[in-house]
């Protein structure tokens, strides 16, 4: 017969809290489940013992992926161990922020994760190669079902230093509609000149293949604030530009005299635009962004009258 104090001991464990609590885990496992909406269920507790939950909480970062079903944070780290768990949920709210992978490996605002995302590259390699590696064909398929890239090679430059610097930017943006209620900033500030570049951009789409254009990924982004892609002074720059365009065609330069009867509105901005130029060259506030300045260059556009009528006399 057992001794009192082992009998004692055993009915301690058997009405422990815990260990109701961990019969409770096998008997009613949705109850246990904290889905997390980033993560897809690659495996999951039975059904055939699963009750619904309707109250239960959902922890969510409201990041979307093709992947119908989910895998729990609870259900990750069981899996591939707490530390691996924790960086992906991170991964993945990393993405609802900026809507990639593409973490930089000196992320100042949470800089493990950038170690992580480099670490996880050169793992994979080492899988690829057949090395002894942690990596597995698990873990690559939780890491690709966030879009993370294993080889970012082919990724274009802009994704990596210029990325970083478009983002800090789209972010002042966001903080700016969450103020205002809008995306429209003042183009004196250097937000608004970014707001300009952007439009800018907008409209190269379809026309050049140097990556100055914007991509549809970022497009998207700014939708999202309701960014206004053609503003009405962006209609006029471009009507203003045509209209160069034609005068050029017709007189073979772009030195619209200022009484031009034809079009005064056009002798008007031109005026502007070398006013601006001028402004903008002793470092005062200007409206003429380097964008718009390189577009009238690219057409012969001559700043300076004077330049122009030495240029044409022969003293240069």
């Amino acid at each position: 017969m057992a001794p009192i104090h082992t009998i004692a001991a055993l009915f301690a464990v058997l009405f422990s809290p815990v260990f109701v609590e961990l019969c409770d885990c096998f008997l009613h496992p949705a109850t246990h489940q904290i889905k997390h909406r980033c993560i897809p269920q690659l495996w999951s507790a039975p059904t055939a013992l699963t009750e619904p939950n309707l109250t239960q909480p959902i922890k969510s970062t409201n990041v979307s992926i093709p992947n119908q079903t989910r895998l729990s944070e609870e259900q990750l780290s069981i899996r591939f161990g707490p530390a691996f768990a924790q960086k992906i949920i991170e991964l993945a709210e990393y993405k609802e922020k900026f809507g990639d992978c593409l973490v930089p490996k000196r992320y100042q605002d949470n800089p493990s994760l950038g170690n992580f995302v480099n670490k996880q590259r050169q793992l994979y390699r080492k899988y690829l190669e057949g090395e002894n590696t942690s990596m597995t064909q698990e873990k690559i398929e939780v890491l690709e079902s966030l879009g993370f890239a294993f080889n970012t090679s082919s990724i274009p430059i802009r994704s990596h230093s210029s990325d970083r610097a478009w983002r800090k930017m789209y972010n002042q943006l966001a903080e700016y509609h969450k103020l205002h209620g809008h995306s429209s900033v003042p183009s004196n500030t250097s937000l608004g000149q970014w707001c300009v570049t952007q439009r800018y951009r907008y409209r190269l789409n379809g026309n050049e293949e140097n990556g100055r254009s914007l991509s549809q990924d970022r497009i998207e982004m700014l939708d999202k604030l309701g960014f206004v892609f053609e503003t009405r002074y962006e209609v006029l720059w471009d009507q203003r530009i045509n209209e160069l365009k034609e005068f050029k065609k017709l007189y073979g330069h772009c030195m619209v005299p200022r009484n031009y009867k034809p079009n005064p509105q056009l002798a008007s901005w031109v005026t502007t635009q070398r006013k601006y130029y001028n402004l903008k060259k002793r470092g005062k506030k200007s409206y003429l962004t380097d964008e718009r300045q390189k577009q009238l260059e690219a057409m012969d556009f001559v700043w300076s009258y004077w330049d122009y009528n030495f240029t044409l006399n022969g003293f240069k």
